[in-house]
C-alpha cells in the first residue's frame, strides 16, 4: 500500500509540473518569494507610516493649542492698548502722511528735503 501512495505523489507532481525545466521552475519561486517579500515590505512601511501619522497628528494637536492660547494672549494685549499707553511708550502721532504712488519713477523719488 505504502508502494501505491508513493507513486501516487511522484505522479500528481509530475502532472502538476509537467516537464519543466529546472531554469523555469526555480525562476517561478523566486519571482513567489520576491513578491512575497515585497509584499510584508510594504504591509509594514505603511503600518509604520499609520502609527507615524498618528503621532504626527497628536503633536499638530499641541501646536494648535498652543497656538490658539497665542492669539488669546494677542487679543488681550492689542485690547489693553491705549492712545495714553502709546504716548508714554514715546510713540507720536504723524501729522502729516506721506504716501507714495505707483507710477512714481526713479528721477521723480526725493528725500523730503527737495534733493536728491
Amino acid at each position: 500500500m505504502k508502494k501505491n501512495i508513493s507513486k501516487l505523489n511522484t505522479r500528481s507532481v509530475t502532472l502538476i509540473w509537467g516537464d519543466v525545466d529546472p531554469f523555469y521552475m526555480h525562476l517561478v519561486l523566486g519571482a513567489l518569494a520576491l513578491s512575497m517579500a515585497l509584499y510584508f515590505y510594504f504591509v509594514a512601511s505603511t503600518v509604520f507610516n499609520v502609527a507615524g501619522r498618528a503621532n504626527v497628528e497628536n503633536e499638530l494637536r499641541v501646536v494648535k493649542s498652543n497656538l490658539s492660547e497665542l492669539e488669546i494672549e494677542y487679543l488681550a494685549t492689542g485690547n489693553s492698548i491705549s492712545l495714553d499707553l502709546a504716548r508714554s511708550m514715546g510713540y507720536e502721532e504723524a501729522n502729516k502722511a506721506v504716501f507714495v504712488s505707483k507710477n512714481t519713477s526713479a528721477k521723480g523719488l526725493t528725500l523730503g528735503n527737495g534733493s536728491r
